[in-house]
């Protein structure tokens, strides 16, 4: 298919693209504050502590980058700018065509997942456990990250069940230890 044929380009109207919610991409509207927490979803400076997983604070917006703090990583407590960059849906997206967007590699970070927790600590942490847990370690993990033992909340249910469960399974493959 060739995409710089007029008539293609009008099979995928403005509004269509712009709904389009695809991995390892910011959402098109990005409504962003001073003081927001967000999370850096791109490689942009491993010296400058700018890699993909930190945590930002917004100190100042601007039309073509922003001003942060970083507040986890080797670099917490300095202060750095993120441009805007040019993103992609990638080749391997379901889509016929690939999406370029010029945007800020970031993502409000209201919640990450446990794997993306790794190496942080929090002050305050609430999990909430609505799926079993999957491989090893991840309730050590997802319980591990809060500094203080007071400040840590746990939601436990079933997806299948309105039901609020009371425990969790940890399951231990002790054939891994023979």
């Amino acid at each position: 298919m060739d995409l710089s044929d007029e008539s293609v380009q009008l099979n995928f109207p403005n509004e269509y693209l712009n709904s389009l919610k695809i991995p390892g991409l910011p959402v098109h509207k990005l409504i962003l504050k001073i003081g927001a927490i967000v999370m850096l979803i791109r490689n942009i400076s491993i010296n400058d502590g700018l890699c993909n997983g930190t945590r930002l604070k917004i100190l100042e917006l601007h039309k073509f980058n922003i001003k942060v703090l970083i507040i986890t990583g080797s670099k917490e407590g300095t202060t750095a700018f993120v441009p805007r960059i040019i993103l992609d849906s990638g080749e391997n997206s379901n889509l016929p065509f690939i999406l370029f967007r010029r945007q800020f590699p970031i993502v409000l970070a209201f919640a990450i997942t446990i794997n993306k927790s790794q190496g942080q600590s929090f002050q305050k942490l609430g999990i909430l456990f609505n799926k079993p847990l999957f491989s090893h370690g991840q309730l050590y993990v997802a319980l591990s990250r809060c500094t203080d033992p007071n400040n840590l909340f746990i939601e436990c249910s079933d997806d299948n069940d309105q039901e609020h469960q009371k425990d969790i399974n940890n399951i231990v493959w002790t054939e891994i230890f023979e």
